[in-house]
């Protein structure tokens, strides 16, 4: 009975040696090494006093490559989701069209109607410098109520204007989170030079309150 629970104890004990070292092998390939995330710290609960570069330099030291502090995105992640709303609808309607428009042609030539060209001279078509045609090579424009009891528009070219103010409306916010104007909520990412620096980091006590950057994960 001793001899088989001391065989268990050695094989358990050997395996996990074995799982070390090839965990830690692992750690130490290039495949590994070379990823950001492997370097990659993530504090959570950070205190507001740690929410800005200079201090989480201090704090780590000069090992570290680049810090993102996280900020609230509630109104840029709208902006984004209208954005793809826009984008799909304008593909849709566009496609409709451009369908519609081919389906007419070909019926067209089965018929053995004489299609009239397309006008390529802008300067001389009234439609094209006004941009208020109502059909598309023969075919009628997509229109809807922006109200209920509205007027109607042009389906296509509402989108392409409600989807350039969208974008513009984007960039400002991402501007404005990349330069810090936003309010920053308690986590920050850390970028250390080496997978060393970040553990170091990882197991080392960074504020003097308990429950203050902590948890901590790479």
């Amino acid at each position: 009975m001793f001899c088989v629970e001391a065989f268990v104890f050695f094989v358990v004990t050997r395996e996990s040696i074995f799982y070390a070292n090839l965990r830690q092998a692992y750690f130490n390939s290039p495949a590994y090494a070379e990823r950001i995330s492997s370097r990659t710290v993530l504090f959570m609960s950070v205190p507001e006093e740690y929410k800005n570069e200079k201090t989480l330099r201090q704090v780590f030291g000069n090992n570290i490559n680049r810090i993102w502090i996280t900020s609230e995105c509630k109104t840029l992640d709208k902006k984004v989701m209208e954005r793809a709303k826009l984008a799909y609808k304008l593909e849709h309607a566009e496609t409709k069209l451009i369908r519609a428009a081919n389906s007419a042609r070909l019926k067209a030539i089965k018929k053995g109607v004489a299609l009239s060209k397309p006008c390529l001279d802008s300067d001389s078509c009234e439609e094209c410098q006004s941009n208020t045609s109502t059909t598309y090579h023969g075919i009628k424009r997509p229109t809807h109520r922006v109200k209920m009891f509205g007027k109607k528009v042009d389906t296509i070219r509402w989108l392409r204007a409600e989807l350039t103010k969208v974008i513009e409306e984007i960039s400002i916010l991402q501007k404005k989170h990349r330069n810090g104007e936003m309010k920053n909520l308690s986590a920050v990412f850390i970028e250390f030079a080496t997978q060393k620096d970040a553990q170091v980091a990882l197991q080392t006590v960074s504020h003097h309150q308990p429950l203050h950057m902590t948890p901590r994960f790479i």
